[in-house]
């Protein structure tokens, strides 16, 4: 058996990085390690997910990318498996010792049903139905169904952070220009606002693919709202002398926290962008 049509990756480490964690990612999980290359324990990858219980559950997964898997091999997946439930990972934000709830063997090309069968009566009697086995075909059937039920949301919600921060940081500077002109020689008063839209809607609905930086996205949603507020102030009925002042320094310096949050933001967005396509084609 060979790789499915589309499969021209030039090695392992090519297929986890260009397919398998981008996958992952459409799929809504968030990868909390990437082992690949120490040889953790049978754990290639870790990657974490909330059940409907609220509740955090892990997965291992251990990568191979060879045109097949036989008989021979299949016994490396059981031992695998077995180091892969045995051992716990250490949480690399946390530091607290967890342990996966499913173990998945994935191999770019095909896995024969003779592995399969000496694979499962191995390991159900200990793991039951939480030792997993996906090849090639069944990698491109769940790259189609991402495509079709998950792809085009999260990229919308990645697009409209992009843009939502592009937008303010054209803007910020206009809009501390205008108060500086409105205060120093009673010009008029800024009307534009900053927009905080796509970042609230992600932050009621975080994806996997930048969750990590969950705090430091709080942050710049933060500084835009309160930036916000201090511009709507000023126009207030308060006339004590410095207030106008005052308030614009305050809009002054989140200006900068802004342009700082967004430049270490936006790399990120930008990258799980490129991270959802291109698509691989069967």
């Amino acid at each position: 058996m060979a790789f499915p049509s589309g499969f021209l990756f030039s090695s392992e480490d090519h297929f986890i990085e260009t397919f398998v964690i981008p996958l992952l990612n459409r799929l809504g999980y968030s990868l909390v390690l990437n082992y690949h290359g120490s040889t953790e324990f049978g754990k290639d990858l870790i990657i974490g997910e909330f059940d409907r219980f609220s509740h955090v559950r892990y997965h291992g997964i251990q990568v191979k990318y060879v045109p097949s898997i036989g008989l021979t091999a299949t016994d490396d997946l059981i031992r695998d498996c077995q180091q892969a439930f045995k051992n716990p990972f250490r949480h690399p934000q946390t530091g607290h010792e967890q342990r996966i709830s499913t173990f998945y063997a994935i191999n770019g090309g095909s896995i024969s049903d003779q592995s399969k069968t000496h694979f499962f009566a191995s390991v159900q009697h200990d793991y039951g139905d939480n030792a997993r086995l996906l090849d090639g075909k069944a990698l491109i059937q769940l790259d189609r169904s991402a495509t079709i039920i998950g792809v085009e949301p999260v990229r919308s919600a990645l697009l409209g952070l992009l843009h939502e921060m592009k937008f303010n940081l054209l803007l910020v500077d206009g809009i501390c220009n205008t108060l500086k002109q409105m205060i120093e020689a009673e010009g008029p008063y800024p009307i534009q606002r900053l927009s905080c839209d796509a970042t609230s809607s992600y932050l009621q609905r975080p994806h996997g693919s930048i969750i990590q930086h969950f705090d430091l996205l709080q942050q710049y949603w933060q500084y835009t709202t309160i930036f916000n507020r201090i511009v709507d102030s000023i126009d207030g009925p308060i006339s004590a002398v410095g207030f106008k002042e005052h308030r614009a320094k305050g809009a002054y310096d989140l200006r900068d926290q802004i342009k700082s949050a967004t430049n270490q933001i936006l790399p990120l967005v930008s990258s799980q962008i490129n991270q959802l396509g291109p698509l691989v084609t069967p």
